[in-house]
């Protein structure tokens, strides 16, 4: 119970920081009249909000994950390499739980949570904004479209 409270509160905060410090407002300066970039959602947000976001989600396995994550003998059995090979997980079960990032063990993984290892091995983490596009897609759901 205090693992799961304590994952929600985790992920209440990374989504609450993310949208803070992405939310500048407008500024208040009349010589900035240019929009601050980092306060535009990206194309794969905005994919991720209207529940078609898998194929953003696929770039960002196929750019960091499917090195490990496929070919013949997947580590862990994980094949990121297609939505029906994510979506069938690995030896120890499913990796997406549909509408519940915090409890998917691919999150769990991105973060290195729960007495997952921290995914990617030997590399530094996805940006966050990369994680936010995949809790975002499993939190509407997991779609393939």
């Amino acid at each position: 119970m205090r693992k799961t409270a304590f994952l929600i509160a985790v992920g209440f905060l990374v989504v609450v920081g993310c949208q803070s410090s992405n939310d500048q407002g407008p500024s208040t300066t009349a010589t900035n009249a240019q929009p601050n970039p980092t306060s535009q959602p990206t194309d794969s947000t905005k994919t991720t909000a209207s529940g078609t976001g898998y194929t953003a989600v696929q770039a960002i396995f196929t750019q960091n994950c499917v090195g490990c994550h496929g070919g013949q003998k997947p580590k862990g059995g994980i094949d990121l390499t297609s939505y029906a090979t994510v979506m069938k997980g690995g030896e120890e079960g499913p990796i997406v739980k549909a509408g519940d990032p915090a409890n998917s063990v691919l999150i769990q993984a991105l973060h290195g949570t729960n007495g997952k290892k921290q995914m990617p091995m030997k590399r530094p983490p996805l940006p966050a904004d990369q994680i936010k596009t995949i809790e975002g897609w499993i939190q509407s759901g997991a779609k393939q479209s």
